[in-house]
């Protein structure tokens, strides 16, 4: 018989007939051939939308096993913008409790502005591991941080210009795009950019 490497399209059952001048013999016995092969995997994740940290939701990932065979994924290497977050499951250090789960999910708790990012997953079976699977964005919406006011002078001169400045180093997701600026208990309705330029300095400034 010749030798040649095997395919998912050579799984079945063998068998042989063998013939002379005097009629035909069949095996007794057919060979069954499981052709085993690497899985290919996709990311899914549950809600698909955009989540709020203000609401501290929780958000199921699942690494769904497209084709492979066997058709059972015995560990998954979950991945975060291509760094390696954790490879379930996780047997080693005396955790025990997490031998049993089901590697092809992975449940992130609270979701906060930190877990913002494309999540990606290779699943290994029998066979061998898959390659990476398409990245799948995790879109988390958050408010702006805290702010500071900076001022263009530490002299403030009654009849000059001062200039306001509200820094905030994480603007939040979307983007804010209008300040609030506020003079004592009052809202100063006509100033919404990051700047305010108050020309001339009066006494009603100072507070």
């Amino acid at each position: 018989s010749d030798v040649c490497s095997s395919d998912l399209r050579d799984s079945g059952s063998y068998s042989c007939v063998l013939e002379n001048s005097q009629g035909a013999g069949k095996s007794h016995r057919a060979a069954q051939l499981d052709v085993h092969y690497r899985p290919k995997v996709s990311m899914r994740m549950d809600p698909a939308l955009p989540v709020s940290e203000v609401e501290r939701s929780n958000v199921t990932l699942y690494c769904d096993l497209e084709e492979g065979n066997p058709s059972t994924l015995l560990a998954v290497r979950w991945f975060m913008d291509k760094d390696l977050l954790k490879q379930l499951p996780q047997c080693s250090g005396g955790q025990q409790d997490l031998c049993d789960i089901d590697p092809s999910k992975l449940l992130l708790e609270h979701v906060s502005r930190h877990f913002h990012g494309n999540f990606s997953c290779i699943g290994i079976n029998a066979a061998g591991p898959s390659t990476m699977s398409p990245p799948m964005e995790l879109v988390v919406l958050h408010p702006p941080g805290n702010s500071s006011l900076a001022r263009s002078s530490q002299e403030v001169v009654k009849g000059q210009q001062l200039t306001l400045s509200c820094l905030v180093e994480d603007l939040g997701r979307p983007r804010a795009v209008m300040y609030k600026w506020s003079l004592g208990d009052h809202l100063v309705s006509h100033v919404t950019t990051p700047t305010w330029t108050i020309e001339p300095v009066t006494l009603e400034t100072q507070v």
